[in-house]
């Protein structure tokens, strides 16, 4: 029987709080008595809604400005409508032109007195107020009843965005996540809503960080938007790497006699080799000769602004994170024979991974002494914290077996210990 897996994002607390946000909009205008629509007060609610708790004081300050600098610009503009144009008939041109007028003064208003992210709200605030079919309403009471609207939206949106499902934050555990069992390939990216959610995790004080085959490129390629506090381990254990100061904090290498044996040992017209070493907290990838099978690839990693290719050989001395074949599967395999032959695969830790392009793969050769459970216990030593709890879909590498190949989210999990609910105890 063949599981279908449904393509559609699931559907977020933004989205949910937007619709409460609306509905509490509409129940509040009817409580209220006020007569006509409540989309000014709408409007505005769904304007204070925000990814991030940390950003709605500033949101709603620079939404509080925006419509009284608005509503102040939009005020003249309906006196002159309601006091000379339409009681002197004059052609529609005019009141166009008025506006168009008004909402340059508007938007110049905001960046004059230092608000200009405020510039879009204040030209919403505006064009909802001058836009509008008056009637016979008074149009200064009209402009009053439209900037109190808007700012109660103002406040039913900061409200509700504020509100929270009971919980406690864990902060005395360090929770690692494994980034390969939710990235499928060395060019996934998260999806969005998993990164929103980290950095709320991150903001509430959870300390989190991963663990990585993924290099310090592709780890910024897929998570770089990101905000981690704690370090991270990457290259199966190869780097302990700190996101936040961009340094290095632990490394095995492989010496420089190491990986030129290595290196020629493997060197084949079909195969790319790069040698990737650390200089000064910078990853420079040494390379000599490009397969022609392999162009295309790399081509498209070369635009990256995280890799800085070197095309000359390694200097003499310099140790390395690890040699990096690129190739046709067929040729790997070739590769990964002329190492077993020479003992390498003994001697050293030998690491194939497939690439999307059909046919090809790549290898990566480390030290044997990078090993993912040592560097965790680096980790543990650097952030100082004794308690240390580790997601994955392995029940043998980690404390929380996600099977995540059965639709099981890491993230679900790990929200659940991070982030219990008040009533439920901490593992």
């Amino acid at each position: 029987m063949h599981t279908i897996k449904s393509h559609f994002p699931r559907i977020g607390m933004r989205i949910v709080k937007s619709a409460a946000a609306v509905g509490l909009s509409m129940a509040v205008y009817l409580l209220l008595g006020v007569e006509g629509l409540p989309f000014f007060i709408i409007i505005a609610a769904l304007q204070g809604m925000q990814q991030y708790q940390r950003n709605v004081r500033e949101i709603t300050v620079r939404n509080v400005f925006g419509t009284l600098v608005g509503a102040a610009c939009a005020l003249p503009v309906v006196l002159l409508q309601y006091f000379v144009l339409a009681p002197h008939n004059c052609p529609y041109v005019w009141y166009c032109a008025l506006v168009t007028f008004g909402i340059a003064v508007a938007l110049y208003s905001s960046v004059v007195l230092g608000h200009g992210d405020a510039a879009y709200f204040t030209a919403v605030v505006y064009l909802c107020i001058v836009m509008v079919h008056l009637d016979n309403q008074n149009p200064l009471s009209y402009v009053l009843q439209r900037l109190t609207e808007t700012l109660l939206g103002i406040g039913i949106g900061m409200g509700v965005n504020a509100m929270r499902i009971p919980i406690r934050r864990v902060r005395d555990t360090l929770f690692v996540a494994a980034l390969d069992d939710v990235l499928h390939s060395e060019s996934s990216i998260l999806p969005e809503y998993s990164k929103v959610e980290i950095n709320r995790i991150l903001d509430d004080g959870v300390r989190l960080s991963i663990i990585s085959q993924h290099s310090s490129a592709s780890f910024w390629e897929a998570a770089g938007s990101i905000r981690f506090k704690m370090p991270v381990i990457l290259l199966d254990g190869a780097v302990l790497y700190d996101p936040a100061e961009k340094r290095y904090l632990a490394k095995v290498q492989l010496e420089y006699e190491q990986a030129r044996e290595i290196t020629e040992l493997l060197e084949d017209e079909e195969l790319s080799i790069f040698q990737s070493a650390v200089i000064d907290d910078s990853v420079m990838i040494f390379n000599r000769h490009i397969a022609e099978s392999t162009r295309e690839i790399h081509e498209n990693m070369r635009r990256s602004n995280y890799r800085n290719y070197i095309y000359r050989q390694l200097p003499e001395g310099l140790p390395v994170i690890y040699v990096l074949c690129m190739g046709t599967e067929e040729k790997l395999d070739e590769a990964y024979e002329k190492l077993k032959a020479a003992g390498f695969d003994k001697k050293y830790k030998v690491m194939r991974y497939g690439h999307e392009q059909k046919g090809m793969g790549y290898m990566r050769i480390f030290s044997m002494d990078a090993d993912r459970h040592a560097m965790l216990e680096k980790l543990r030593e650097v952030c100082g914290i004794e308690k240390l709890r580790t997601f994955g879909n392995d029940p043998e590498l980690y404390d929380v077996c996600v099977r995540t190949s059965e639709g099981e989210s890491i993230l679900k999990a790990l929200k659940k210990e991070a982030e219990p609910f008040f009533w439920k105890k901490a593992k």
